[in-house]
């Protein structure tokens, strides 16, 4: 029991390190295996160099972990306060969710600029 706590906290550090961006694309198998024979990945997980490992079907117990405890709600809540703490984000104001309004922008200026062209401004 105390190797799967132990392997569940250090999941979690994981799941939250921006050093271990190269989990994604990884089976669990791969990924706990990296864990145990790699030196960044005991390094970004903070481990000891002697560090075991962990069985791979911790990885999948900690995703239904999270699941259930909807830590990812939890975690993006507070990711969105630190945000607006750090005045990244204004409240009541509105958040664009695609790039339209860009796109729409670059075509007007794409379109004065062929016509200022055409008048000889240019």
């Amino acid at each position: 029991m105390e190797t799967r706590l132990l392997a569940r906290e250090h999941t979690a550090q994981a799941a939250c390190s921006p050093r271990t961006r190269g989990w994604s694309g990884l089976t669990d198998r791969q990924a706990a295996h990296a864990v145990k024979a790699r030196l960044d990945w005991k390094y970004a997980l903070g481990l000891e160099l002697a560090y075991t490992g962990f069985d791979f079907t911790v990885l999948c117990d900690f995703r239904g972990w999270l699941v259930t405890a909807d830590l990812g709600r939890i975690f993006f809540d507070a990711l969105l306060d630190a945000a607006r703490n750090k005045g990244l984000l204004s409240s009541g104001g509105h958040q664009r969710t695609d790039s339209t309004h860009v796109l729409a922008a670059a075509r007007d200026l794409s379109r004065l600029d062929s016509w200022s062209r055409r008048c000889g401004w240019r």
